[in-house]
């Protein structure tokens, strides 16, 4: 690993969580640094600092931006005021906010601006926004769902469906005018007989214009 690279980058914990008796999941093997814990992956990283704030809120009611970051860097050991304001700026919460830790994209802020300040500006280049979503699914904390009418699914359906009503309109006007002089022929037989003719050549054209359609004639 790249010496030049900042310390929890080089080990896959962009959080810098400090060794304690924890035993996190996907721990590297290796565990050579004095201080801090090494990850496997920095999706394991991002896990572990989500399960910490999520802890902070279930058992400590700790969800403002200012408590979370003094349990988490205390002052003795860090520049918390400098850490408070600047995960406040760029996440856009006010630091004394209280925030849901269960909600996705309020979790996702909060750890992107917390990493950056841990292991500074480089942060982007190598805590991708895929160890973030791994990181917080692996922690428990789903995706927000689209609504249906939202979703890509529905709204090609949606589509498909006017183009389906615009080729059977379509596929009716020139079944109308292939039939209009066999009726003038049918008619002559018997009224009965002459609709009954029509429909269903009128149904067979149709069918037919379909099937051609979908076969990309």
């Amino acid at each position: 690993m790249n010496k030049s690279l900042a310390r929890g980058i080089r080990n896959n914990n962009p959080g810098n969580i400090r060794k304690t008796n924890d035993s996190w999941l996907g721990l590297s093997d290796v565990q050579d640094d004095p201080e801090f814990f090494q990850f496997k992956t920095m999706a394991y990283g991002i896990r572990a600092m989500a399960c910490i704030l999520l802890t902070y809120q279930q058992k400590y009611e700790i969800r403002t931006i200012r408590d979370i970051i003094n349990r988490y860097a205390p002052e003795k050991e860090n520049a918390t005021a400098n850490y408070v304001a600047c995960v406040a700026a760029k996440t856009g919460f006010h630091q004394h906010d209280r925030l849901d830790m269960h909600n996705y994209q309020t979790l996702k802020k909060l750890l992107r601006a917390m990493v950056w300040f841990e292991v500074g500006a480089t942060a982007s280049k190598h805590v991708y926004e895929s160890d973030l979503d791994k990181g917080i699914l692996m922690a428990g904390i789903d995706r927000p769902v689209k609504p249906i009418y939202q979703s890509r699914t529905i709204g090609g359906t949606a589509i498909a469906g006017v183009s389906g009503i615009m080729l059977a309109i379509d596929a009716l006007q020139h079944a109308i005018e292939q039939l209009s002089t066999a009726v003038g022929l049918f008619a002559r037989l018997s009224p009965w007989f002459a609709t009954i003719l029509m429909l269903v050549g009128l149904g067979l054209i149709i069918y037919a214009r379909l099937s051609d359609h979908k076969k990309g004639r």
